[in-house]
């Protein structure tokens, strides 16, 4: 990753909101030999990052950060570059940034997989701001790499990999009664966040966050289903925007106009508050 100073890091940091000046486009080009690796790396069917394989924790959340930080850096160069109306390297910027999430959280435990959901989902947010810019063709071309990627990592995989990690800490005193809610959990992973939080409520208490984790997997497939509606509507029109179901609720996502676009509204909520995916904002 390039040496940045602290204006450049703050823009790095910002990689969704910054304004696209000078400062971008410096980060950019200091950038350009690590997105040249990035960009080979998504061309591989499976690129090891090795991460999910250290036994240090600190050094293991180390690599998911670098990890995070690099796809910061493909979404700002995407952004500039959808800007400059290079739409073909925004296409591959935002593809690049996806995979190098679903490739960092591969065989991995929990953490590696929401690292992984937060990576995505500030690719496809992102993307869905920009999404207007697009013309026909080149989302065409977007959905068509985007449907060739190997699927994404499960949540019940996630919740399988955990198990193998925490083979590491087997000397630790909790080690069995964690084991022993992790392989209780993992039946119920996908469930729906509502009769997650329901049958959750007959199984032992415990503080690992599960009900947590089902949630951010539904938000994040959510999410995906949202940006596919988003880009039907601008190849087939509302028509084929409402062929996507939400797959939390019963037939399509509710359509909200805004003064640059529009926001597509679920039925999954959170502390009352609904997924919102908002495009051309």
């Amino acid at each position: 990753m390039p040496n940045l100073n602290s204006k450049e890091k703050n823009v790095l940091s910002d990689c969704r909101t910054a304004p696209l000046n000078t400062v971008v486009k410096n980060v950019v080009q200091k950038g350009q030999p690590a997105l040249k690796l990035l960009s080979q790396a998504a061309t591989c069917d499976y690129c090891d990052w090795q991460e999910n394989k250290e036994k240090d924790i600190d050094v293991f959340v180390q690599h998911l950060t670098k990890a995070r930080t690099a796809a910061k850096l493909i979404i700002l160069s995407a952004r500039l570059a959808a800007q400059e109306g290079k739409q073909t390297d925004a296409v591959d910027a935002f593809v690049t940034a996806i995979k190098l999430g679903r490739d960092s959280s591969t065989d991995g435990p929990i953490l590696s997989f929401l690292f992984s959901i937060s990576i995505e989902t500030l690719a496809i947010e992102t993307l869905a701001e920009i999404l207007p810019s697009l013309d026909k063709k080149h989302i065409s071309l977007l959905m068509k790499k985007l449907n060739a990627l190997k699927a994404a990592p499960t949540l019940t995989s996630a919740f399988e990999n955990e198990l193998v990690f925490l083979e590491k800490k087997k000397d630790d005193p909790q080690y069995t009664l964690v084991v022993k809610h992790l392989k209780t959990y993992t039946k119920i992973a996908e469930l729906p966040p509502d009769e997650f939080k329901r049958r959750a409520k007959q199984m032992p208490k415990t503080d690992l966050g599960f009900a947590r984790a089902n949630y951010l997997y539904a938000a994040h497939k959510t999410k995906w289903a949202m940006l596919r509606a988003a880009m039907l509507f601008f190849l087939e029109g509302r028509q084929g925007m409402e062929s996507v179901q939400d797959p939390y609720g019963k037939g399509p996502f509710a359509f909200k106009k805004t003064p640059k676009g529009f926001d597509l509204v679920g039925q999954l909520k959170d502390k009352n508050k609904p997924v919102i995916l908002s495009v051309g904002i």
